[in-house]
């Protein structure tokens, strides 16, 4: 036979990120408040250290203190990494489109030539 959960939720993480370490298994029982896995945040600790730590004021707002680096140096540090994330997760694309120019390149004078041919096999059939 089967056996179906009383209760079923759906859980999701407040902040988006790579899963480091799953502290439950599938099944187990849970408590609320329970910390279920933990991200990876590596990244978040070095734009802290650039940036700030952001803090919330009582107003609702908030406000970073701290850090190395002024807003422009911040938004071109962030910039950079996001850059070099990009060519990290595919090397080869600056690689890959060159290529699709000189095939596309190729694909035209191909298709010159093919009209060309067309034209002269049926130039007695017209």
């Amino acid at each position: 036979g089967t056996v179906e959960a009383s209760v079923t939720i759906r859980i999701a993480p407040q902040i988006g990120g790579r899963l480091a370490e799953l502290k439950a298994d599938e099944g187990s029982i849970v408590n609320a408040g329970d910390v279920l896995a933990r991200l990876d945040d590596r990244l978040r600790i070095v734009l802290e250290e650039l940036q700030g730590t952001p803090v919330k004021q009582e107003d609702g707002s908030i406000v970073v203190t701290g850090g190395k680096l002024n807003a422009e140096e911040y938004d071109q540090a962030v910039r950079d990494i996001t850059g070099f994330l990009v060519y990290s997760a595919e090397p080869v694309k600056l690689e890959r489109e060159a290529m699709g120019w000189w095939v596309l390149g190729f694909l035209f004078i191909f298709f010159i030539v093919a009209y060309l041919l067309k034209k002269e096999y049926w130039k007695d059939v017209h």
